[in-house]
């Protein structure tokens, strides 16, 4: 990864995004396929497609559930060119069973088309299943950590009715009007990408984590995991039990 009008930070974050779309790729010729649909997409302007390897994708075959030995080097291969090189171990799981192809999810970003958001703004989710079905909500961030904002403390019902809008947070529910997923860059950072990982199942599975995260009020508190845990969790789910939909955006300072 060359920079080029980025910080080391955010360097340093895509090599990695990169390493992790190749091993997959090297995991399974089915995705191989597909992650060079994503580059030509890319280099047509949509940056997102780069993010997080997609490795949670409901179309993709393999998922990483173990990643260990990160490291970088920098090189300067030339005048005035500083190369980013992500260097680490990845564990792929390899799935070979069909997914349900009337089970489907999806989830938008209520009020933005765009997918840009700046510090502070809300965001808002409408989430909608084909069949009736419990749905979890990941947040996911860009250095690899997950929050789990639904179900959560103030909201833990997490059913819904097939063909209807689930929206999150519902502000015309009266136990959800102080509620609010508020938007914000790292520290030191000027953007950041996230994305919203959604997965619906015909039966009721909890994603479990030991460390809850308390935003203050008016804020959801959420528990904290890594993508790894995400990934494994989702692998103990029949694909035939399971739908799982994305959605990314970027966050301005």
């Amino acid at each position: 990864m060359t920079l080029v009008d980025q910080t080391i930070e955010e360097a340093r974050d895509q090599a990695r995004d990169l390493a992790l779309k190749d091993a997959v790729a090297k995991a399974t010729d089915s995705f191989l396929v597909r992650a060079s649909d994503d580059y030509v997409q890319a280099e047509a302007g949509d940056s997102r497609f780069e993010r997080f390897s997609r490795a949670i994708h409901r179309e993709v075959s393999g998922k990483i559930v173990d990643t260990r030995n990160l490291n970088y080097d920098t090189e300067e291969p030339a005048p005035d060119v500083l190369q980013i090189v992500c260097r680490l171990e990845v564990r792929v799981v390899v799935e070979n069973e069909e997914p349900n192809s009337d089970f489907v999810v999806r989830v938008d970003l209520r009020g933005n088309d765009s997918g840009i958001y700046r510090a502070g703004e809300e965001l808002i989710l409408e989430i909608r299943a084909s069949l009736d079905c419990w749905i979890t909500v990941f947040n996911v961030y860009a250095d690899g950590t997950v929050s789990v904002l639904l179900p959560n403390a103030k909201i833990p019902d997490n059913r819904v009715t097939a063909d209807t809008p689930f929206v999150l947070p519902d502000h015309e529910d009266p136990d959800q009007a102080f509620v609010h997923l508020r938007l914000g860059v790292p520290d030191g950072q000027r953007r950041t990408e996230e994305y919203i990982a959604v997965v619906a199942t015909l039966k009721e599975y909890s994603f479990l984590s030991n460390t809850m995260t308390d935003f203050g009020a008016g804020y959801i508190p959420t528990y904290e995991a890594a993508l790894d845990d995400l990934n494994r969790w989702i692998l103990q789910i029949p694909a035939s039990e399971r739908a799982e939909a994305d959605a990314y955006y970027t966050i301005l300072e």
